[in-house]
């Protein structure tokens, strides 16, 4: 699905997040800057019915690593664009390739929370986009295996990619919703 973006209000948008007039959530290093435009949440990652942010995503995943999200989510691209990569199993789970897809702006994705995708920009380009998140559903990971589902905490940790800071306890649980 595709709609119409109104760059104007792209632009303003884009400028108050690179102007500090959007509170930032916890941005992962060279890989993207998270703005908030609408939190419920506050403090607590399984409470609200539906949060907004803005992402700016700077680079690629991470050798292609497929990950999910703890909500369902729906993305609109703002600005630039990226690849969608998600992974196609056989009815056994075993691993049959992957499928791609170009999301140019105005491209409204839909995910459910246990979707494994990962995104490719090309190299020196960015995208800036909306991520609509839904009610909190389950811990987030990694696929590194199509077996196994790594927990982002220990994933981004070893790539170097996540030092969590302290007062961040609630956002640090596994994948099976206990505490780390």
């Amino acid at each position: 699905m595709r709609i119409p973006i109104y760059q104007p209000w792209v632009d303003a948008l884009i400028a108050k997040a690179q102007n500090n007039q959007l509170r930032s959530y916890v941005h992962i290093g060279d890989y993207m800057e998270r703005f908030w435009l609408l939190n419920p949440r506050e403090g607590d990652p399984r409470r609200g019915l539906l949060s907004i942010r803005l992402h700016h995503t700077l680079r690629s995943d991470r050798d292609d690593a497929f990950h999910d999200h703890p909500w369902d989510n729906v993305s609109i691209v703002l600005r630039g664009g990226y690849t969608e990569v998600t992974p196609r199993f056989n009815r056994s789970n075993v691993f049959q390739g992957h499928d791609e897809r170009w999301c140019p702006p105005g491209r409204v994705i839909f995910r459910r929370a246990s979707t494994w995708h990962c995104l490719r920009l090309e190299p020196g380009a960015d995208a800036w986009s909306l991520f609509f998140i839904g009610p909190w559903k389950q811990g987030w990971g990694f696929l590194e295996h199509p077996q196994f589902k790594t927990p982002w905490r220990d994933y981004l940790n070893f790539h170097g990619e996540y030092p969590p800071p302290e007062d961040s306890a609630l956002y640090h649980r596994r994948f099976d919703g206990s505490k780390q």
